[in-house]
């Protein structure tokens, strides 16, 4: 067991300074006061949150390297994530279930392991993907504008292993080699705009393949409202679909 003493934490938004008991890993107590003989911390002055989850993380420079891994670890612990998912387009590109496994060794239980659905080095065709969830993988992520047959079999993979399925959704032949959003802004800036219709056209697409098949799926960094009605509307029909805003 394991008791926080005077921490402040909110409850119903208020701050409190409350003791806190840990018991086999979660809160068995909140209370004013609580004595226990077990291990103590001493949290007077501080404040005591949720662990922070964040499913967006890349390596520095989208290198995999051990001082790259154990940087990303350390910041994390610094940052409150408890537990973050790593992306996978990263150099070199995790393609075989030895690499996996190597990786996998390296990381702990706060990280999730995502595999690119396509293998990179030929975009058309598919990663053996079975096995290298087998290998440790927890999650698929791929773009939205692969060929439209390989996305279907991907989100019949997910949903076959159960895990879920990342997608960035963005579709280059309609975003201008834009570098921020089309608007007023970008006009005034002098600077080339991404057509909102380059992200809707795609989340459209995914989300009707995710209510089909019933993926449970999560559309990454998401950024504007008619995306985020699509997606809203959709969780009448799979629950299991879910965004992320960047």
């Amino acid at each position: 067991m394991l008791l926080i003493k005077n921490a402040t934490l909110f409850q119903e938004g208020k701050e409190h300074q409350r003791d806190v008991l840990i018991k086999d890993g979660k809160i068995a107590k909140i209370e004013e006061t609580i004595t226990e003989d077990c291990e103590k911390i001493e949290a007077s002055g501080l404040f005591l949150l949720p662990g922070i989850i964040d499913l967006n993380v890349r390596l520095k420079d989208n290198v995999l390297s051990k001082d790259h891994i154990n940087r990303v670890k350390n910041k994390a612990k610094k940052s409150g994530l408890t537990t973050f998912a790593l992306m996978p387009d990263f150099t070199p590109c995790v393609q075989s279930d030895t690499f996996m496994e190597l990786l996998e060794h390296k990381l702990d239980d706060s990280m999730l392991l995502s595999l690119k659905g396509l293998q990179v080095d030929d975009a058309n065709k598919l990663n053996n993907i079975s096995t290298l969830l087998n290998s440790g993988a927890k999650i698929i992520q791929e773009n939205s504008h692969i060929n439209g047959n390989l996305l279907r079999r991907i989100l019949q993979y997910a949903l076959m292993k159960k895990v879920p399925f990342f997608c960035f959704c963005d579709n280059p032949d309609l975003n201008d080699n834009g570098v921020m959003h089309e608007g007023v802004i970008s006009s005034k800036l002098g600077l080339a705009g991404i057509s909102k219709v380059s992200e809707i056209s795609e989340v459209a697409k995914v989300t009707a393949m995710a209510e089909y098949y019933g993926t449970k799926t999560l559309f990454q960094s998401l950024s504007t409202a008619r995306s985020l009605d699509i997606v809203s509307r959709a969780k009448y029909v799979n629950p299991s679909i879910y965004a992320e805003v960047s």
